[in-house]
């Protein structure tokens, strides 16, 4: 909830988070090796660290 409202804070539509939400989602689920599962949330880390998500 926290993640949802922080975007929404800086600008981004609910919905649009939810969507970007549920594209992390997908790319966790179809990760099926451990290394790509936490590069991808790095990855996601990084961007929220940055605002870009």
């Amino acid at each position: 909830m926290e993640l949802v409202g922080n975007a929404c804070d800086s600008g981004w539509h609910r919905d649009e988070v939810l969507a970007a939400i549920a594209v992390v989602v997908d790319n966790l689920a179809l990760a099926r090796r451990e290394d790509v599962a936490i590069a991808v949330e790095m990855r996601v880390r990084r961007m929220l660290k940055k605002g870009d998500i």
